[in-house]
């Protein structure tokens, strides 16, 4: 009996597992600690937007670097392990320290004077190319946007990796069910206010069309590649969900009726020390109620959240 009451969530682990370790195969996942330009812009100094005003500077890099380039050194010194000082130009402050990453690399940067010479990878080949930086507020800068440089695990490194994945969903997952009466409070009570999804795994209380059109969502904003990569982590993520969701000890899971098991495995342990006969299943007509009050809970919050995901959708973190 117990063997059949958790197949289901096994399943739904297993499945979990397979689309984690899928995912770290066949996408770039593990982080190298280089950086690569998602954009070059053509002056050197856009806005927050990434606007160019007219007569603005031109990019240093406009023409040298192309998008998708991954910047390795700088005046060889390497970003990955060379730990610089990235300070704010609109504070006096001391600055972070950091290494590696967009943010080793911006450091780097405005930690040198004159030409730039930039160590880059671009397909597959390495070269060298020279820049020299335009200076705004005290800043030296280049025209591009950095992001952090990922590449694919091999396959003990999947399985790892899918094994940690499997971990921290686990993790939000429990939060996300903990942020259930908080969501329903906000929901009942008229607040309006921003619903937004964690990528991380942990998402917002969301239903069935909230996934949908987060997974929509993520198809415009990182194309088909990375909308179907977004789509087997989601899939993962809804499957491990849901084999948690369905061991929680309320009739009618599964979870309840391993519950009644441990309970009767305990009474009849208890009445053999007693010299007495097993006393037999449990009878579940008896807890029909109970059964009745937690599906209806179930439904009722489901049926709100789903309100929810119509009315004030949940905000894609994917974009």
């Amino acid at each position: 009996r117990f063997v059949v009451l958790v197949a289901g969530s096994t399943v739904h682990f297993l499945i979990a597992l397979l689309l984690f370790f899928v995912f770290s195969v066949a996408w770039p996942a593990r982080d190298t600690g280089y950086a690569t330009i998602n954009q070059v812009y053509p002056c050197a100094v856009p806005d927050d937007q990434g606007n160019c005003a007219p007569g603005a500077t031109p990019a240093p890099g406009a023409g040298v670097l192309q998008k998708g380039d991954v910047i390795t050194a700088v005046n060889g010194r390497d970003v990955a392990s060379t730990e610089s000082v990235l300070r704010d130009p609109g504070k006096n402050d001391d600055g972070d320290v950091v290494k590696g990453g967009p943010d080793g690399l911006v450091a780097l940067v405005r930690n040198t004077s004159g030409p730039v010479t930039l160590t880059i990878l671009r397909d597959g080949k390495t070269r060298q190319v020279h820049v020299t930086p335009v200076v705004s507020n005290g800043q030296p800068r280049i025209g591009f946007l950095p992001g952090p440089d990922h590449s694919r695990y091999g396959v003990v490194g999947a399985a790892a990796n899918s094994v940690s994945l499997f971990g921290q969903t686990t993790v939000g997952s429990f939060k996300a069910l903990g942020a259930v009466p908080h969501e329903i409070g906000r929901i009942l009570s008229g607040d309006q206010g921003k619903r937004t999804a964690d990528s991380g795994g942990g998402a917002q209380v969301t239903s069935v069309v909230g996934v949908a059109q987060i997974s929509g969502e993520a198809f415009q904003a990182g194309g088909f590649s990375g909308g179907v990569a977004t789509l087997v982590l989601i899939t993962a993520s809804v499957n491990l969900f849901v084999g948690i969701f369905n061991l929680f000890p309320f009739l009618p899971l599964d979870g309840g009726h391993v519950a009644i098991l441990a309970y009767e495995k305990a009474r009849d342990r208890i009445r053999r020390r007693r010299k007495l006969p097993a006393a037999g299943p449990v009878d579940l007509t008896k807890l029909m109620p109970v059964t009745y009050g937690a599906l209806a809970l179930i439904v009722g919050m489901s049926m709100i959240v789903l309100y929810a995901d119509v009315v004030n959708p949940v905000a894609n973190p994917f974009q």
